[in-house]
């Protein structure tokens, strides 16, 4: 993981867990992100997090949050999927359970 001073680096934080899961055993690797998509000190730019996702098997779900209200728009990082807080587990469940 990369060592951050103060702020958010989501875009480290997935691109590490993508990483990871990427390396994982099961068939199925999935990565659920859940914030509010702010990210302020990140060394990982956005298009390079988005190739990444693109170029692995693995299924990256991201939840938004907001501190006022759940968001309805998705990440521009986010290559795929998008739900807001009220789906997110159906949706999640429903497509890690597909063959």
């Amino acid at each position: 993981m990369n060592a951050g001073v103060g702020g958010t680096a989501l875009y480290d934080a997935v691109a590490d867990a993508v990483q990871m899961a990427q390396q994982g055993h099961n068939r199925k690797k999935a990565v659920i992100i859940i914030s509010d998509g702010n990210d302020t000190s990140s060394h990982t730019e956005m298009l390079a997090l988005k190739q990444l996702i693109r170029e692995t098997e693995v299924l990256v779900y991201a939840i938004g949050v907001d501190t006022a209200a759940v968001t309805q728009t998705p990440p521009r990082w986010l290559p795929g999927a998008w739900t807001a807080l009220g789906d997110a587990e159906r949706r999640v469940s429903r497509e890690l359970r597909r063959a």
